[in-house]
């Protein structure tokens, strides 16, 4: 269980990365 909780810990800047992303790319096709 320790392990699962330090993949998520390791992988959280890489799905907040990847959400500005996503709200950028959105952003630029509604505009």
């Amino acid at each position: 269980m320790s392990g699962l909780i330090d993949i998520l810990r390791k992988a959280r800047p890489v799905l907040i990365f990847a959400t500005c992303y996503l709200l950028i790319v959105i952003l630029l096709f509604v505009t």
